[in-house]
C-alpha cells in the first residue's frame, strides 16, 4: 500500500480549504441577496412580470340609421394572461374569467 507524500497531503488540504472557503462565500452571498435586496428584487421581478398596455380606439363615434350611436370612444378594460406553465395557473384563469 503507498503511503500518501507529504505534498499530496498538502495539496489536498489547500483545495479542500478552497471548496470550504467558496461555499462560505456563496452562502454569504446569498443571504446578502436574501436580507439586504429582497426588497427591491422582488420589486423589479414584480415589474417584468406585469404589464400595462394602453388600447386606444382607432374609429369615431359609430350611428345607426336612426341616428343612435352604437359605438363610442369609451375606453375598456382588458386583461390579458399568459399562462406560465404554473400548477395552479387554470384555477387562476378561471378566477379572472
Amino acid at each position: 500500500m503507498n503511503i500518501p507524500m507529504k505534498s499530496t497531503k498538502t495539496r489536498l488540504k489547500v483545495a479542500f480549504g478552497f471548496a470550504v472557503t467558496l461555499i462560505i462565500a456563496l452562502i454569504l452571498r446569498l443571504g446578502y441577496l436574501q436580507i439586504y435586496k429582497g426588497d427591491e428584487l422582488q420589486k423589479g421581478a414584480l415589474e417584468q412580470w406585469t404589464k400595462s398596455i394602453d388600447i386606444k380606439p382607432k374609429r369615431g363615434i359609430i350611428y345607426d340609421r336612426k341616428g343612435k350611436e352604437t359605438s363610442n370612444k369609451r375606453e375598456c378594460i382588458h386583461c390579458l394572461g399568459i399562462s406560465s406553465g404554473h400548477k395552479e395557473s387554470r384555477r387562476n384563469s378561471q378566477n379572472l374569467s
